[in-house]
């Protein structure tokens, strides 16, 4: 794949493997595993933070991580 491949020719792989700074709703969806549509409505009710560019709404790579990191399920001994 070229390196300046548009959002759309990025393979959910790819998008996992080798994420980049700032992601659209469907990036944000593949490297959750996600619904873009659920992606939109985790930024509507604020559990996910975005930025809005120029009218389109972006994820920071580092927002994604603290969302993860705030939803871990701590384990409980057996």
């Amino acid at each position: 794949m070229a390196k300046n491949a548009s959002s759309r020719e990025r393979t959910r792989e790819d998008i996992r493997t080798n994420p980049p700074l700032i992601l659209n709703t469907l990036e944000a969806g593949y490297f959750l595993s996600l619904s873009p549509r659920k992606i939109q409505y985790l930024i509507k009710s604020r559990s996910l933070p975005s930025v809005k560019i120029d009218g389109s709404i972006r994820i920071r790579l580092q927002d994604i991580n603290k969302f993860l990191e705030s939803h871990v399920r701590k384990g409980v001994a057996i």
